[in-house]
């Protein structure tokens, strides 16, 4: 279970990406969420923390680009 490249990059109205305890999802593509200029919240519950933890800087890193 994946979420792939550009699955949602460049989507303007996407504030939000939340992901719940005991997401079955196993592999993030860096470009999934890529330049989503909206996106101000994006979280990963602490358990999945250090499995995603360089996706997670990349994209809290684009949040803060302007």
């Amino acid at each position: 279970k994946s979420i792939g490249g550009s699955a949602f990059s460049e989507c303007t109205a996407l504030n939000n990406v939340i992901f719940e305890e005991g997401t079955q999802i196993e592999d993030l593509d860096w470009r999934a969420f890529y330049d989503c200029r909206s996106l101000t919240v994006f979280h990963v519950p602490d358990s999945e923390k250090s499995r995603f933890l360089s996706y997670i800087c990349r994209v809290t890193t684009m949040m803060g680009d302007d």
